[in-house]
């Protein structure tokens, strides 16, 4: 992921990429970086795994309360892009609860300095939950004469808010 992560920040610095919102970068970086490096025998092996702005199932409602301060939270959330353990998977079981978790979570910010905390935070969260999950917060930013990409890298309850600054 850090490979493809660079790569788009090059695409992004060398103005081969123009766009301006966080929903644009994220279908660029799905079908420029994530879908050709889908390959049979790996573990993103088709391109039916990767999904944009979709449903996962959210976090325990004391967690969220503690992250939002909000009383009530809803049994699921909209993710910018996750990719699924299989082919064609969505958070829904059979009886249309959101109880299926993916295995990767990106979630993207476009202009600004600094990553989202409350992102890294959620990641983080939910990497305690999800066995084998790994987040990603991204923050990709054109302008900034320091760094036009950084991401922070959630997995196992570990935090690395310095995994990428590119």
């Amino acid at each position: 992921m850090k490979s493809r992560l660079g790569s788009l920040a090059k695409d992004v610095r060398d103005a081969r990429w123009t766009g301006r919102r966080a929903r644009e970068v994220v279908s660029y970086f799905a079908f420029r970086y994530l879908v050709p490096a889908c390959k049979a025998g790996d573990f993103l092996h088709t391109p039916t795994q990767i999904a944009i702005e979709v449903a996962v199932p959210q976090l325990d409602p004391r967690t969220v309360k503690s992250l939002t301060k909000r009383a009530t939270a809803k049994t699921q959330v909209c993710k910018d892009l996750v990719i699924w353990p299989r082919p064609g998977m969505t958070c829904w079981d059979l009886e249309g609860h959101p109880t299926v978790y993916p295995s990767a979570i990106l979630e993207w910010k476009f202009g600004g300095r600094t990553l989202f905390e409350f992102d890294m935070q959620w990641l983080q969260e939910y990497s305690k939950v999800v066995d084998g999950f790994v987040g990603y917060a991204i923050q990709v930013d054109p302008k900034q004469r320091d760094f036009t990409l950084a991401a922070a890298r959630a997995e196992g309850g570990m935090l690395d808010e310095c995994w990428l600054r590119d």
